[in-house]
């Protein structure tokens, strides 16, 4: 996928609701424990992929543009 990067993580420790990641690269950080699967527990370790979200509202507006001019030129 475009513009997708995917990294492995490590779950560190899970305390109080927050879970601390050790990414393969990169500080370390956290973020709600409530974000990972429900198997995820210390010593897991996970595939993260970070992709651009949809815009299903723009690719809507787009087809009708598209609609719209095949209306006009054809």
């Amino acid at each position: 996928m475009r513009g997708a990067k995917k990294f492995g993580i490590f779950i560190d420790a899970i305390e109080n609701g927050t879970a601390r990641i050790m990414p393969d690269v990169g500080p370390v950080f956290e973020i709600p424990a409530q974000l990972l699967p429900d198997s995820a527990e210390e010593g897991s370790e996970y595939i993260l992929e970070l992709r651009p979200k949809e815009d299903r509202r723009m690719k809507k507006k787009i087809k009708k543009l598209m609609d719209d001019m095949g209306d006009i030129c054809g």
